[in-house]
């Protein structure tokens, strides 16, 4: 049989952010007994995708005056190429006691490449983490550290207990 020619390196498979986030979603409902539930939600890729990019801007010139520019735009926030390969995430926790209830954690937001992947956080939890409004995660690595941050952060684990604490209450 003659050699293998081929000579690749194959790249680590890289986990996308949305399965990272999604693997936590499932580890709080695990811990909750089904009480709390966290949701990832993807936004389309049309009209959606444009009021997303609407709020990442919004919501930094509202939320970040000292992280970014006023003149904040789409383009600012990194070119990503067309607006058909970006993938945008909402993380949110409820529980199935509050169905009209959700606290938002973060919106996410990459290109067909996955990394880097920006985010936008509740100012609450900024406050608590350091940081800024808006931040840019360069590897999976990066994301993951930061993700533990914010998951475990005081806020957040005051609304998990508050949403349990309902849940008891309405069972």
């Amino acid at each position: 049989m003659m050699e293998n020619l081929w000579k690749l390196d194959f790249e680590p498979i890289i986990i996308k952010p949305e399965d990272i986030v999604m693997q936590q979603c499932k580890h709080l409902e695990v811990l909750t007994g089904g009480m709390v539930t966290a949701n990832v939600n993807k936004h389309d890729n049309n009209g959606p995708m444009k009021l997303f990019i609407e709020f990442f801007t919004k919501a930094a010139k509202h939320l970040a005056v000292d992280a970014v520019s006023p003149e904040l735009s789409a383009k600012s926030l990194g070119h990503m190429g067309d607006a058909e390969i970006y993938c945008a995430f909402e993380f949110y926790i409820t529980s199935p006691s509050t169905p009209n209830y959700k606290f938002g954690i973060m919106n996410f937001i990459y290109a067909k490449g996955q990394y880097p992947v920006k985010l936008i956080l509740d100012e609450d939890i900024v406050a608590e983490i350091g940081g800024r409004y808006i931040i840019e995660c360069n590897s999976e690595n990066n994301f993951i550290s930061l993700l533990e941050k914010i998951i475990t952060s005081k806020k957040v684990t005051s609304v998990v207990n508050a949403l349990k604490a309902i849940s008891i209450e309405t069972a």
